[in-house]
């Protein structure tokens, strides 16, 4: 299974990240060959102000990729997925300084994630809350 990481940044956006949804979905003007069967991880944060809290909100499996202008982006892909509640902290894990350089700060877009510690640590989150990828 391949791994992304998106970023929703709630200022750009104009909204926060949905919760509570059975599907998850990332917006993207990045082609790429095919997101189906990959995992999409949505990192986004809490609160206002500086600095961030960053949390992860989403982890969706894609099964359907769409062209066309949504809110401004080339594709939407989506798929079942799972919204975490409460969404759980994420920058103070072993695994999440190396997810920055990786995403360059999360101004990449989707981008997909090599890193075992990175995907190793998602899945664990993943794991604690009752999902196996």
């Amino acid at each position: 299974m391949n791994h992304f990481i998106a970023y929703h940044n709630t200022d750009r956006m104009g909204y926060e990240l949905p919760s509570g949804s059975p599907t998850g979905a990332v917006l993207t003007n990045k082609s790429f060959k095919d997101l189906r069967g990959s995992a999409v991880w949505i990192i986004t944060y809490q609160g206002k102000g500086f600095p961030r809290r960053y949390c992860l909100g989403t982890v969706f499996t894609v099964m359907q990729v769409r062209d066309g202008t949504i809110e401004g982006f080339k594709f939407k892909a989506s798929g079942p997925g799972h919204s975490f509640m409460p969404m759980p902290a994420v920058a103070h894990l072993a695994w999440f300084p190396s997810a920055r350089p990786a995403t360059s700060n999360f101004s990449f877009g989707l981008c997909p994630i090599h890193d075992p510690l990175v995907i190793k640590g998602l899945v664990k989150l993943a794991s604690e809350a009752g999902l196996t990828l």
